[in-house]
């Protein structure tokens, strides 16, 4: 993108979110009575006895409230003027035709995400009678598991409907069936989640994470970091905050206040630079960029001063005062459209580094076999230069089947011994701590420039019976004039299927 476009780009989405913002403020103001549903605060604390241990972030939220308010109410936006019981009954039987259930029924719902094991799903509380319909895709718990669609499954539980991405599911309903433990069953978890609602205010949505389920996929996050929260508040506010060490967060504050002030000349930069694009091309699109961002450096103060951060002890705090009840809502639920299948895509290619980190140790350690003398046992004659034996997936099992992932956190579990054969030994390969892959090394058995080796990573990331495939391979080349050896690498990495 050139610099004139990322002008562009920048002062359309300022100006865009200030307009977003003063229309959802004045229409908030104007309805007098904030769509958002009452607080749910304390249900989000008894809901931690729903979600696995392992969940990293958790989301309450009064879903039945907001169905409602959309029905009858437009979200406090607009005037109602069609029937909103003939929409409801249209809604309802259209549900129950095409999924088997009244979706309708949905009251409260609590939507957790488990990072470390690729988990997400929501639980939807209500009473929903009937069958889901779909592919029979597993039994979890006591639920029967239906297949809406590849990357999304649901159950009808005896605490209202599950849906998620295949393993989130399957979790959630041994959780809800008490076969596997929740956050209240673990210390750490419930610790961490429960300090972070008690930093914030009640809200009608409402958000508790626990840092360390993150360290994995954000290694910069600093150790004195132990969660955070955010809570929208039924009169369109907004606080948030994040819990650590006095000594870690104190430095935030001082980047946000710097952040301010940069963020006022870049402003300031910007507008010198788009007015004089708009001199030297007067056809050019600048003008419309001169207005948002001359509107955006007038209102700049005004915006800052709606968000207030402050330490208090191990939290830092923010609060953002008023806003639109009615807006938040609506841009909660269009993100709520693709979040599952976003998150889950997310989750599964940042699990793909482990097989592009270990596929490069064994090419390194494959080529350092190939080059290193050896001769044969009982005659001392020099043995022609080649790969290791070929060996077969390790573990033997997927890493989704019980037999190598007993704690059903999606991983397999470590375990030493299955690394003690032959051509792990020569590779000097062994994994130690819980893998998401299973590892293959398959070798011709030549030698010199005959000889070739393929070494092989398999997942089946999401727990769907499709599996993510990672491959190198390389070469001999023959001897040198005093019988060195040397190898040579394939082109790139070849992948398949790559957040399966």
């Amino acid at each position: 993108m050139t610099g004139n476009k990322r002008i562009l780009v920048l002062a359309s989405i300022a100006a865009a979110a200030i307009v977003a913002v003063a229309l959802g403020w004045w229409l908030g103001r104007r309805s007098g009575s904030p769509p958002l549903a009452p607080d749910v605060k304390g249900f989000h604390k008894e809901a931690l006895a729903s979600c696995p241990s392992a969940s990293g972030l958790v989301l309450t939220m009064d879903v039945g409230f907001m169905i409602d308010q959309l029905i009858d109410n437009n979200l406090g936006l607009f005037p109602v003027r069609s029937d909103p019981r003939a929409l409801r009954g249209e809604l309802s039987d259209a549900s129950k035709a095409h999924f088997g259930v009244d979706l309708l029924a949905a009251r409260r719902a609590v939507l957790w995400a488990a990072p470390e094991s690729n988990a997400v799903a929501v639980l939807f509380e209500g009473a929903f009678e009937g069958a889901l319909k779909g592919d029979a895709a597993s039994t979890a718990g006591t639920a029967s598991v239906v297949k809406l669609s590849r990357e999304l499954h649901a159950a009808v539980t005896k605490s209202g409907l599950l849906v998620g991405n295949p393993h989130g599911v399957r979790l959630g309903a041994e959780t809800l069936a008490g076969n596997s433990p929740s956050i209240v069953k673990d210390d750490d978890a419930k610790k961490a989640h429960q300090e972070a609602l008690d930093a914030v205010a009640d809200g009608s949505i409402t958000v508790s994470v626990r840092a360390d389920s993150f360290r994995a996929l954000l290694p910069y996050l600093p150790d004195g970091i132990r969660g955070a929260s955010v809570a929208f508040g039924s009169d369109g506010s907004l606080t948030a905050a994040a819990i650590g060490d006095a000594a870690t967060l104190a430095p935030a504050l001082g980047a946000y206040q710097a952040a301010l002030a940069q963020g006022k000349v870049l402003v300031d930069e910007l507008l010198v630079k788009a007015n004089k694009e708009a001199t030297e091309e007067p056809e050019s699109e600048m003008a419309w960029a001169i207005l948002g961002l001359t509107l955006v450096k007038h209102k700049f103060d005004d915006l800052a001063a709606l968000v207030q951060l402050e330490l208090e002890g191990e939290a830092l705090k923010l609060r953002v005062d008023g806003g639109p009840a009615g807006s938040a809502a609506a841009i909660i639920g269009a993100s709520a459209a693709v979040a599952i299948p976003a998150f889950t895509k997310y989750m599964g290619r940042a699990k793909t580094t482990e097989a592009v980190a270990h596929l490069d140790h064994l090419c390194k350690a494959s080529a350092l076999y190939y080059a290193t003398p050896r001769v044969a046992a009982g005659t001392g004659e020099r043995v022609p230069c080649q790969f290791p034996p070929s060996a077969p997936a390790t573990p033997a099992t997927s890493c989704c089947d019980r037999e190598a992932d007993a704690d059903g956190d999606g991983r397999c579990d470590a375990n030493p011994s299955v690394w003690s054969g032959e051509t792990w030994s020569a590779l000097g390969f062994q994994l130690n701590d819980a893998h998401y892959f299973r590892y293959a090394y398959t070798s011709n058995g030549l030698t010199g420039s005959a000889a070739m080796f393929t070494v092989s990573a398999y997942a089946d990331l999401d727990c769907d019976g499709e599996f993510s495939t990672f491959e190198r391979q390389g070469y001999g080349e023959d001897p040198g004039p005093g019988g060195e050896c040397s190898m040579k690498g394939s082109a790139g990495l070849y992948k398949e299927d790559e957040t399966e």
